[in-house]
């Protein structure tokens, strides 16, 4: 099919406008209920396409071992749930097993939705609105100082926590990081002058809200650019170097969610090493602990261990249950689940690692934020969110984007 048939200009006008109700899906979900469900009804949508097209015959069964990998997991999680009995609600078991699994499926399978032709053409109309979203977004945050625009969350460190028309502060970090993605990836080919002033904007607007993974993402984004740059290739002392920085620039974090005995994450993240170790080598299986669904449908496993009276993690008040990710794994899966997800994380960062564009910067970035995520995950849930989800899209397409075979994504 040719570049510019008629056909592939309708495909990438769809494309578009998928990546843009992501772009605003929090604004959306506010108005229209569906959108609260978008990101689980694009990542069911990539399964069915990619079902649909191998019963057709169009795609060929290969053994993969992430595949091999996620299938055991979900069976080990589906046995925990029968087995020990903590969560036997189907509703929940399944919604959570999508809520689970949605990222790593979108990157796996989501560049099958459309060709790399598609994504092309799109992010020259996605590179424009991410930079008229950077912009406002910048402007609007002179505006939160100057005249005090309720835009931001609490204040942090003497600074309001800015979160302009994101659902809080870290989403509008992580949401920016994947729009620059869209504006270096449309400028690989071709001189990045007139666009190091949104990298510069986004930089700065990380660090506005305050929050560690954002601010870390700056300083991280640098280095790995500059060892880029000058040393060609990351080792591993590199990394060394972006723990410590983490420690330091984390460390508000770090004393007050992990070294006190009272906080919900601490309690989450001692409890899933109880459980690892009450039900080994499994956990208490899907929406039993540290999920969303584990709230809704409230879990007998707080009760179980004695936490249901924790601020945060109670049945009235449960804001903290799902703001995890590490805990929630190894709690659900056990050493099983925490190894087979160790496995896929070293996987993805290995692609991220061997893409080769032309632009530094692209390489540098597509590292960077899979490094803020990580951080992140060991207090949040931002990886298996809906702001998870949209990144991870990216990364599907560009992974593959300069490469007419699929080797990069597989």
């Amino acid at each position: 099919m040719k570049y510019n048939s008629k056909n592939n200009q309708i495909k990438s006008v769809v494309l578009t406008l998928v990546f843009m109700l992501f772009i605003f899906q929090d604004i959306l979900s506010k108005l229209i209920g569906f959108f609260y469900y978008y990101d689980e009804f694009i990542s069911l949508s990539i399964l069915i396409l990619w079902t649909i097209k191998f019963l057709l015959n169009k795609e060929r069964l290969k053994f993969d071992l992430k595949i091999f990998l996620v299938i055991l997991l979900i069976i080990t999680g589906l046995l925990s749930n029968i087995f020990i009995g903590m969560q036997t609600n189907i509703v929940a078991i399944l919604s959570d097993i999508v809520s689970f699994f949605r990222v790593i499926l979108t990157l796996y399978l989501g560049y099958k939705l459309f060709d790399k032709y598609t994504f092309d053409e799109s992010t020259s109309i996605l590179s424009l609105v991410s930079k008229i979203y950077i912009i406002f977004a910048f402007v609007l945050l002179i505006g939160v100082y100057l005249f005090d625009f309720q835009m931001y969350d609490n204040i942090r460190f003497g600074l309001k926590a800015y979160r302009f028309i994101a659902l809080n502060a870290g989403t509008l970090g992580y949401t920016t990081m994947a729009l620059l993605l869209f504006i270096v990836y449309d400028s690989r080919h071709r001189s990045m002058k007139n666009d190091y002033i949104y990298i510069l904007l986004v930089l700065i607007i990380n660090v506005s809200t305050t929050k560690g993974p954002q601010i870390l993402f700056s300083i991280v984004f640098i280095f790995i650019y500059l060892t880029l740059k000058f040393v060609k290739k990351i080792k591993w002392y590199h990394y060394i170097i972006i723990l410590i920085a983490g420690v330091v620039v984390g460390q508000y974090q770090i004393e007050r969610y992990f070294l006190n005995e009272n906080e919900a994450r601490y309690i989450l993240l001692d409890t899933s090493l109880k459980i690892s170790s009450d039900f080994f080598p499994i956990g208490t299986g899907f929406a039993s602990f540290g999920s969303e669904m584990s709230h809704r449908y409230y879990s007998t496993v707080y009760y179980h261990y004695g936490i249901s009276n924790v601020w945060g993690l109670s049945i009235d008040n449960g804001d903290f249950i799902n703001d995890n990710y590490w805990p929630k794994v190894v709690g659900q899966f056990g050493i099983i689940g925490f190894l087979i997800v160790i496995y896929i994380t070293f996987d993805i960062y290995k692609k991220l690692n061997n893409y080769r564009s032309n632009s530094t910067i692209l390489n540098a970035l597509l590292i960077s934020i899979f490094v803020t995520y990580m951080i992140g995950s060991l207090g949040s849930s931002y990886l298996t969110s809906n702001i998870g989800v949209f990144t991870f899209l990216i990364y599907s397409y560009i992974l593959r984007g300069d490469s007419s075979s699929e080797e990069n994504i597989n």
